[in-house]
């Protein structure tokens, strides 16, 4: 078989390459209705990661108010190891039920505008599937629709967002805690936290994990030690991140990093500044990414179990189908430490 190029999604969707190009890369402006024809064609003709989404009765898809679950998210799923993962589990689940799976991706400017996708404004989904979507009016305007509605992660302030929906999450808080007691007993006081806790609801619990282990052990946060300004993207620029390290009146004994791709960017801001990891300074971390092993050194952190959190999805998904008046829940799927170079082997775990 050949391998499916750009140049021929754009002929199949009568669109220039260069559109189709910007909609793989997320620069595309033009009509939501346009990115979601290209994606799904991307879906059908098997293109790199989205071949893995596709529907083995897509060619056939009735479009029936009955059977289409769609999955709508901010983030990248071509090139996130972390929601590839998730939405392959849920392409597994979904082709054993007998429902269609649909792809839409959010923009910035259909969320400044509260634009839904066509789908969804026609009623033509069974059932949603929300992930790396936080913007709190954006996601009332979803959960007004009634449609039934899973989140995968959330808003961070969760409790205060009405409506019958279901949000599955990873064991974020516990886990964190844990990690930050063991620096303490091994010595170390002075730790900081470096992510914006008010980004997404996981973030949230890991900094009151990080919070939690200080004040039970007697020790106090020092907003100095921390790197928490709103999001953005900031915390992948690393001479930003230089420049803030640089400013600390001491730097700390240890950085407890909202996910592995922020710690990425804070080992290579340590190291240029010419800091020991983790003799000088250790490093604990979220997600178990591959660059979780691919940096040196290699981070210590806590995986998250993607299709585990995939198969609640969906499962909740058609419990929610099936009882849309049910009380909302928060279901956390279990993660587990993964202990590496970025932490002192004189820690006992």
């Amino acid at each position: 078989m050949n391998k499916v190029k750009i140049q021929d999604i754009a002929d199949k969707a009568g669109l220039s390459r260069n559109t189709v190009s910007k909609i793989f890369n997320g620069k595309y402006n033009g009509p939501v209705e346009t990115k979601e024809k290209v994606i799904q064609l991307a879906m059908e003709m098997n293109y790199k990661e989205y071949g893995q989404l596709q529907n083995k009765i897509s060619d056939k898809m009735s479009y029936s108010i009955t059977k289409n679950i769609l999955i709508l998210t901010k983030g990248d799923i071509i090139n996130s190891y972390f929601f590839a993962h998730i939405v392959n589990e849920i392409q597994k689940m979904i082709e054993g039920e007998g429902y269609n799976l649909l792809l839409s991706n959010i923009r910035d400017i259909d969320i400044e505008t509260m634009q839904l996708p066509s789908n969804v404004r026609s009623g033509l989904v069974d059932g949603i599937v929300c992930m790396e979507l936080f913007d709190r009016n954006y996601i009332e305007k979803l959960i007004a629709t009634e449609i039934p509605i899973i989140f995968v992660e959330f808003y961070y302030d969760a409790w205060n967002i009405e409506g019958n929906y279901d949000i599955i999450m990873m064991n974020n808080e516990f886990y964190v805690n844990s990690m930050v007691k063991k620096l303490i007993k091994d010595g170390s006081s002075d730790i900081g936290f470096v992510g914006d806790y008010h980004h997404c609801r996981g973030f949230y619990e890991r900094y009151m994990g990080y919070v939690n282990a200080l004040r039970e052990s007697g020790i106090p946060v020092n907003p100095n030690n921390c790197m928490t300004v709103d999001d953005g993207d900031n915390y992948f620029n690393v001479p930003w991140i230089i420049e803030r390290i640089q400013k600390m009146e001491k730097v700390p004994d240890a950085f407890v990093c909202a996910n592995d791709a922020i710690a990425v960017n804070i080992v290579k801001a340590l190291k240029q500044l010419h800091y020991i990891i983790p003799d000088e300074v250790q490093i604990i971390s979220f997600d178990d990414i591959p660059d979780a092993v691919n940096i040196s050194p290699t981070l210590t952190t806590v995986r998250v179990f993607r299709e585990d959190l995939g198969r609640c999805a969906f499962e909740n998904l058609l419990a929610r189908i099936n009882t849309p008046n049910r009380k909302r829940q928060i279901i956390y799927v279990d993660t587990e430490i993964v202990v590496r170079e970025s932490t002192r082997k004189s820690i006992v775990w």
